[in-house]
């Protein structure tokens, strides 16, 4: 009872503060239907209509881990939810792992809309798959219910499916992000994104880092594409800027976690507690892949020698390359393991 009276007094409070700051409210729920409209939906749709004909066609069964990841990191969230989990079982960790931004939201509308370096894409999205393929595996993933068909029907019903389904995932999707993004106006609106960031800056100031930098992390885990958006307009340097936004896609938000839940059952302690992990590794893959991509980008700490960065840079480039091939072999020794043990089932 103490936890309906709680949710009812929070919603209650919501409501009043929607009204007393109603303009800029509304200002942020426009800017988010904006965002939506113009970056969203034209990047995340087409990735939907398909995969949604992927999964129904019924050339490739859901329960090849492969054929999980792929469509998952290629689709975008909360696709891996739709894929990997149910409402009936708990399938947190794969759930995790598998929900991830489009390619096509990174390289379109974040690099080449919202920070105008296109290149900036290679180094996040690179860190991003190897993320998600390392917490993948450690997640030893279950399977959410055969969704594929036996007699699949022709192409085109499976197209007007697809639409229809693509199309109410984003209504979800879009309605999520108006609501997050009004609430972070609640939030700067009352100052309690501030106090809230408070203890994080003074720490910040103390080793040189920008002031800001608390505030967008806040910004970010709580919605996405606010936190993107927030970032293209803070003026930090490349470099750190990959790595925050490296962060923002694998961890995702809460406003994608809320997403997930209408197509999977999420224990929210340990789903948050990955996705956390998640995306500090990917953030540290792009800080160390940057430089690769972006030879002019500038560092975020005190210069170093050039000599020893140098030598720093190439060891990143060795221990880059290895990651990605551990990474690779425990992928295809998973795929292995697991096609043996089904023929052994089997037999």
């Amino acid at each position: 009872m103490k936890k309906q009276v709680v949710i009812f007094a929070f919603c209650a409070l919501c409501c009043g503060l929607f009204v007393l700051y109603s303009a800029p409210a509304l200002e942020a729920a426009q800017q988010g239907f904006s965002l939506w409209r113009d970056a969203v939906l034209p990047a995340l749709l087409p990735f939907f209509i398909c995969a949604h004909i992927m999964q129904n066609c019924g050339a490739v069964s859901l329960h090849n881990p492969l054929f999980l990841y792929v469509v998952s990191m290629i689709s975008g969230a909360p696709t891996g939810a739709r894929l990997a989990g149910s409402l009936e079982e708990d399938h947190t960790a794969a759930v995790a792992a598998l929900n991830a931004v489009s390619p096509m939201f990174i390289a379109g509308s974040f690099a080449g809309r919202i920070m105008g370096y296109p290149q900036l894409a290679w180094p996040i999205l690179i860190a991003q798959l190897v993320a998600a393929a390392v917490f993948f595996l450690l997640s030893k993933p279950g399977f959410g219910p055969a969704l594929a068909r036996p007699n699949p029907p022709s192409f085109f019903r499976l197209l007007r499916e697809a639409m229809a389904a693509g199309v109410a995932s984003m209504l979800s999707i879009g309605g999520a992000m108006l609501f997050f993004m009004a609430f972070m106006a609640l939030l700067q609106e009352t100052g309690l994104l501030s106090l809230l960031a408070m203890p994080f800056t003074k720490l910040l100031a103390k080793a040189s880092l920008p002031e800001q930098l608390p505030s967008l992390l806040l910004t970010g885990m709580l919605e996405m594409v606010t936190g993107c958006k927030a970032l293209g307009e803070a003026g930090l340097p490349l470099r750190q800027a990959a790595a925050l936004a490296a962060f923002f896609f694998s961890f995702g938000g809460i406003c994608i976690l809320v997403q997930s839940l209408a197509f999977a059952r999420i224990r929210l302690g340990p789903y948050l507690g990955r996705k956390l992990l998640q995306g500090c590794l990917s953030a540290l893959l792009a800080y160390f892949l940057c430089p690769l991509f972006l030879p002019d980008a500038q560092a975020v700490f005190a210069p170093i020698p050039s000599s020893l960065g140098q030598n720093a840079l190439s060891a990143l480039l060795v221990g880059g390359i290895s990651l990605l091939g551990a990474s690779c072999m425990l992928l295809l020794s998973a795929l292995l393991g697991r096609a043996k043990d089904r023929l052994q089932r089997d037999g």
